[in-house]
């Protein structure tokens, strides 16, 4: 099995398990999470045979990209190589990407000739990307790296998002509950991470022993009476 960090179209699950259907494992992979790579961020520098853009990640300082980390057998990446144009229209590389507390060693792919000046994507290619960085990235990430930048860069009229509202900082609260609990908050930030923002909508993998021992934990608190969700969540 390996680990595969998907940033553009293969955020779609539908769309993945259409690949990975052809080489009859659209049962066989899992779904591990959302991955952070550092200092890189989203551009359309891959010009398709229709004349339109596709996504690639580029180094840029202070950036970052999501993706979304599968769990793959060895026989699906052969079909993911061909949806990709892999080794003309796309290389492969090995990256470090931040899961929660800890970096998975991950493979993706690059552009390898990339057009700087970057190509409009087709408004089919955009909602495939939109539809799978939805439920599962923090909005103001879709926001900025997606919505605005398609609309400043090829002129685009798409409308922006309201905010995730999972995630947040935590001191812009009106209480001081949370500031005077930053544990309670990594925690917070950990299962909403790993759990996503509406589980009837988006798969993840079942909680392993630690992840059910912390949301035990939040539990016995809030059971106790020292969670306060009176706090303004923006």
């Amino acid at each position: 099995m390996k680990k595969y960090f998907a940033y553009g179209s293969c955020t779609n699950l539908d769309s993945f398990k259409e690949t990975l259907k052809k080489a009859g494992c659209d049962n066989r992979f899992d779904v591990l999470g959302v991955g952070r790579l550092d200092n890189y961020r989203l551009a359309f520098t891959r010009k398709k045979n229709n004349g339109t853009g596709a996504l690639d990640i580029i180094q840029s300082d202070g950036d970052y990209v999501l993706g979304v980390v599968y769990e793959i057998p060895k026989e699906a990446e052969g079909e993911l190589d061909i949806r990709e144009g892999y080794p003309d229209c796309y290389k492969k590389i090995d990256v470090f990407v931040k899961m929660g507390d800890v970096m998975a060693d991950v493979f993706t792919y690059e552009v390898v000739d990339k057009i700087s000046s970057e190509v409009s994507p087709s408004d089919c290619y955009f909602n495939t990307v939109y539809e799978g960085m939805k439920n599962r990235f923090p909005k103001p990430y879709i926001n900025k790296y997606l919505i605005q930048h398609c609309n400043e860069k090829f002129n685009k009229t798409h409308n922006l998002i309201e905010e995730n509202r999972l995630y947040h900082n935590y001191q812009d609260t009106k209480t001081d509950f949370i500031i005077q609990n930053p544990e309670l908050y990594q925690l917070l930030k950990q299962i909403a991470i790993h759990l996503g923002n509406d589980n009837d909508i988006v798969n993840t993998i079942s909680p392993s022993p630690e992840d059910f021992r912390l949301v035990v934990k939040l539990v016995e608190i809030a059971a106790r009476g020292k969670l306060d969700f009176s706090h303004r969540i923006v």
